[in-house]
């Protein structure tokens, strides 16, 4: 979830992503998986405190090598 510099410390990027919770809920999923990028440590905490959980799986981004983005799950079921 992108949220621009002048909306963020809102709640914004909460309030998405516990309503794709619900959504993914409501239709049976059974996980979901999401990618952080390391010098992100504002996300990986909100998505920490939504029950997200590092896999140990990275990856680096196509179009900038540099940065290494980390799996998270969310096991719904």
């Amino acid at each position: 979830v992108y949220v621009g510099p002048a909306w963020r410390r809102r709640g914004l990027a909460r309030a998405v992503s516990t309503e794709m919770i619900g959504w993914a809920r409501l239709r049976g999923f059974r996980r979901l998986l999401l990618h952080v990028a390391d010098w992100n440590q504002g996300a990986r905490r909100l998505y920490e405190s939504l029950g997200f959980v590092a896999t140990g799986t990275t990856e680096r981004l196509p179009h900038d090598p540099s940065i290494i983005e980390h799996e998270m799950a969310l096991d719904l079921a």
